[in-house]
């Protein structure tokens, strides 16, 4: 989806396939006023800058240990 640029202007849309040899690649495309598909890129940017983002919760104690403790083991 859509996103806005730092400076709040540019809008960034990702973009990205698969090479011939499988090489997965992903990228963003620079929109600028004047630019086709600027204005519905920029509608969609606003309004993807304004849901509200849920915080992802803090792993546990137990998680972080077990965690590491399977790290070692490999």
């Amino acid at each position: 989806m859509a996103r806005l640029g730092d400076d709040g202007v540019t809008v960034l849309v990702p973009v990205g396939g698969t090479l011939e040899d499988g090489t997965k690649w992903d990228a963003a495309r620079r929109l600028s006023p004047g630019d086709d598909g600027y204005d519905e890129a920029l509608a969609a940017a606003r309004t993807r800058a304004r849901l509200p983002r849920t915080p992802r919760p803090e792993p546990s104690e137990a998680d972080v240990t077990d965690f590491v403790a399977s790290m070692n083991r490999e």
